[in-house]
């Protein structure tokens, strides 16, 4: 039962902390003994090659997680989640945080609000990474320029 959402949840704490200070590094009380220093926090380079080795489906176990249980690779793949989201279906965002608060359940709210299946989700955030995150980690002033013009996108 994925009612909690932690695993949307955690995604979107590490989306807001990379969009405001380009890595990735806090955790909660839960996972103080975690290492969730995956590959320096720095995600987008590390997604991209993860799931190009891991072809399984990783959604519908994903969204069973909460936080505390996340494995490190598992932080970083809700926070991917999350950016797709953030990106293609941003008008999704209230709706899904506000179903999860009333703990609606994951494969309801991708229906109602994505227009889409788990599977069919994954599929669409998977071509979404490979399409637009790097091949290389950008150096520190390009990021820094990208996030301004996020921040602004977001002020909207």
């Amino acid at each position: 039962n994925d009612k909690k959402a932690g695993w949307f949840d955690e995604g979107a704490g590490h989306w807001y902390e990379d969009m405001r200070f380009q890595r990735t590094a806090t955790y909660c009380v839960d996972e103080a003994n975690s290492d969730l220093d995956w590959k320096g926090g720095q995600w987008r380079v590390a997604i991209k090659d993860w799931l190009r080795k891991h072809k399984e489906p990783i959604l519908p176990g994903l969204t069973q997680r909460l936080p505390g249980t996340l494995w490190p690779e598992e932080h970083a793949l809700s926070w991917s989640l999350y950016d797709w989201a953030v990106a293609e279906q941003r008008a999704a965002l209230k709706p899904l945080l506000m179903g999860y608060k009333d703990g609606k359940e994951t494969r309801d709210l991708f229906r109602e609000h994505l227009h889409l299946t788990i599977p069919q989700a994954e599929e669409a955030w998977r071509a979404w990474v490979e399409a637009t995150y790097p091949e290389r980690e950008p150096k520190v002033r390009k990021r820094l320029a990208g996030r301004a013009r996020d921040d602004e996108d977001l002020e909207e």
